[in-house]
């Protein structure tokens, strides 16, 4: 397992279950992030209608479909 991924995944399950108001269906969220010299990684922004688009340029469509079926 990469460095990137053990600390996202460390990151994403400490953040608390919040529901945005006004987006009280919401299910899919983006993150913007980005990996500085140290190798800490950064939220840059968060997108309540993420384009899930670019998941399809890869070869396994997997996530995608997984992304789509939480919509």
């Amino acid at each position: 397992m990469s460095i990137v991924k053990s600390e996202n995944d460390e990151f994403f399950s400490s953040l608390p279950i919040v529901q945005p108001v006004g987006h009280t269906s919401q299910n899919v969220f983006g993150f913007d992030m980005g990996i500085d010299s140290n190798g800490k990684v950064w939220i840059i922004e968060a997108n309540l209608r993420p384009d899930i688009t670019l998941f399809l340029k890869l070869k396994d469509k997997g996530m995608y479909l997984t992304i789509v079926s939480y919509r």
